[in-house]
């Protein structure tokens, strides 16, 4: 009864590597044959294990933008394929408490939800003392890949939007690989309990369960990685990142003469001289209680100093002119007594 359990045991193992692979190659092919749903009338390619890279199917980042790029975002070209979108923007805005408040808006009218947050860049001391610091913000939103387009275009009504990139993965194929995997060890896990319950020895007994904890182990890790790519999938991720700035970045144009960017670079050249003067003149302005004390300060030691070394020098005088007088004094008594 052992040597049949074990032989029954290692034709299941056998089964359960062939049934792998074959999963794995209907796959590749299923994941082929659902990326030519988005070219009617184009060849099938033939099954290639570059259906298994993921990089394969990430685009190229770049500056794109959603209204003027023709980016359109497709969800139901075809209901088997498993992409997950995600994107990241950043946004400048001159009224960064708005910019919040209409983000938070659109996050309730697209069913989002924020997945983390954060600001910062002012402090109680900056508010308190009237300094002018700018803030930042960072948010990862979760939205509905329904919504996902819609999130997108209505990011400029946050602010002025400078960097927009979408990405895109295609994971059907890891995902029908996994599929087939996890069906395959849920038949091994059926087809082991009903060898259990026939076990007779206790060797017989420990023997499949110690292959049933291998399965179950396999299926729940299966089973993760499944739910993992749903959620991905069904909500697509959206990173924002938002500073506060004095001034919005003007958009160039796209064909300039060459005076044009004379022009541009010469008034560009004077708006930061005239924005160095006017801090400079706030900063004079700021500080000129402190200067008055450090003038008063100084012309206070100059005085002192005068005083000290004007009394130190007529004391020098006196004493030199005395010694004159005394060397004056001896040459006529020597004269004197000559005489």
């Amino acid at each position: 009864m052992k040597r049949k359990i074990s032989v029954i045991l290692a034709v299941l193992l056998v089964l359960s590597v062939l049934a792998g692979c074959g999963a794995s190659g209907g796959a590749s092919y299923d994941a082929a044959k659902s990326e030519n749903a988005y070219a009617p009338g184009a060849p099938a390619p033939a099954p290639s294990e570059a259906a298994y890279d993921e990089e394969a199917d990430r685009p190229a980042s770049g500056n794109d933008s959603i209204a003027g790029s023709g980016f359109v975002y497709q969800t139901d070209t075809d209901l088997a394929s498993k992409i997950i979108y995600s994107a990241y923007l950043q946004i400048e805005t001159t009224a960064f408490d708005d910019s919040l408040a209409a983000l938070n808006a659109m996050l309730g009218a697209n069913k989002a939800f924020l997945e983390s947050s954060s600001t910062g860049g002012a402090s109680y001391a900056d508010t308190y003392y009237g300094r002018q610091t700018y803030r930042t913000a960072e948010f990862t939103i979760r939205v509905p890949k329904e919504n996902f387009s819609a999130m997108l275009q209505g990011m400029s009504e946050i602010g002025n939007v400078t960097r927009n990139n979408v990405y895109s993965e295609n994971v059907t194929a890891q995902y029908t690989d996994t599929e087939s995997r996890l069906a395959t060890y849920r038949v091994e896990e059926e087809r082991l309990l009903a060898m259990l319950e026939k076990a007779e020895t206790v060797e017989d007994m420990l023997t499949i369960e110690s292959r049933l904890s291998e399965v179950r182990y396999h299926i729940e890790s299966l089973t993760s990685s499944l739910k993992n790519w749903d959620n991905q999938v069904n909500y697509s991720t959206i990173t924002v990142y938002i500073s506060e700035v004095k001034e919005l970045t003007e958009q160039p144009e796209l064909q300039r003469s060459y005076w044009q960017e004379i022009g541009d670079g010469l008034r560009l050249t004077l708006k930061r001289v005239g924005r160095f003067f006017r801090n400079f003149f706030r900063d004079i302005v700021v500080a000129l209680p402190v200067i008055i004390i450090i003038a008063v300060a100084a012309v206070l030691v100059i005085v002192i100093l005068k005083a000290v070394f004007g009394k130190r020098r007529r004391a020098e005088r006196r004493l030199r002119r005395k010694e004159r007088r005394g060397k004056g004094s001896g040459a006529d008594a020597g004269t004197g007594g000559e005489a």
